[in-house]
């Protein structure tokens, strides 16, 4: 009944044939790094990560969450999921904390990173880029979403050495890197590969006010857990205007996906009875609506409701 109820739901869309839903096995990995030691700490990814823990547990994932990891650690957590990750159907990884884009690639910054850290990315920070070849490699659906937008919290113009040669680091955000601007499904993917990003690329996101969570967490924990049974894409477009309303426009997550079957939460809930039902449901036809714009109209009425 659990696999049944909580676990992500997927079926085929091919034209006038509908499989029957498929329970899967999912398994994530959550991360938040607050307690940074040498670098501007942040002070929500640590609620961030034990929130959205609990929302995917309570989805029928199997999940390990950690916390303030050094390079050492963050790095064996994340090949030690990979390993572990081979043979379930969905592998989830969710990251809080800062990150940087330096020389085509995005960095993770572990919390034990300082200005040294910048002479040799590759020993020093974890490359996002290898995790992501690891899981498509082992996993047919991989889903990873990234709250680790903030701006460069190193000194400005300062350089990064990534195997020996000099590169710069973005200012604000994070970058477009290797993979990530098209995703095209690899031999050995059955399903496919999202990446959400807190913020559009090169742009920063906001850690929100202290003892709370992110705007990106803070969507994500509103809209998953509310929208059982809901497409995944659908969801991730409330998350999505969500956030850029809330912020006022400032922010924007971003999306890449390449799936080759539609995506499921869970299984079909129900609204709440009476006034608070309707406007529930009214609010989420609007967020879909203003998602669904052409982008001067879109525009337009984000602005107006940013008001």
């Amino acid at each position: 009944r659990l696999a049944a109820i909580c676990i992500f739901l997927f079926y085929s869309t091919l034209p006038l044939l509908a499989e029957e839903p498929a329970a899967l096995r999912g398994v994530a990995l959550v991360i938040g790094q607050s307690d940074y030691r040498h670098i501007a700490p942040l002070p929500n990814p640590e609620n961030d990560a034990r929130d959205i823990e609990q929302l995917l547990e309570d989805l029928g994932f199997d999940v390990t969450g950690v916390t303030d990891r050094d390079a050492k650690k963050l790095r064996r957590d994340l090949e030690r999921f990979a390993e572990d990750a081979a043979g379930a159907d969905v592998a989830v990884i969710y990251y809080s904390g800062h990150g940087i884009e330096a020389g085509g690639e995005n960095w993770l910054v572990p919390v034990d990173a300082d200005l040294s850290s910048l002479e040799a990315l590759d020993r020093s920070l974890v490359p996002l880029s290898g995790i992501l070849d690891q899981l498509r490699a082992n996993v047919p659906l991989t889903v990873f979403l990234i709250d680790a937008c903030r701006s460069n919290p190193f000194p400005p113009n300062a350089l990064a050495r990534k195997g020996g040669e000099a590169v710069s680091i973005s200012g604000a955000g994070l970058g477009t890197p290797r993979g990530f601007a098209s995703i095209e499904p690899s031999a050995t993917d059955q399903v496919g590969t999202i990446i959400g990003f807190a913020a559009e690329p090169g742009r920063p996101a906001l850690d929100g006010e202290p003892g709370s969570n992110s705007p990106y967490a803070a969507a994500i924990l509103r809209h998953l857990s509310a929208m059982a049974g809901s497409e995944f894409g659908l969801v991730m477009r409330m998350v999505t205007e969500e956030v850029y309303l809330k912020t006022k426009t400032r922010q924007r997550p971003w999306v890449n996906e390449s799936l080759r079957k539609q995506l499921f939460f869970g299984e079909p809930g129900t609204l709440p009875e009476g006034e608070a039902g309707i406007i529930t449901g009214e609010r989420r036809k609007l967020l879909l609506t203003i998602a669904s714009l052409p982008s001067p109209e879109r525009q337009q009425v984000e602005e107006i409701a940013a008001k």
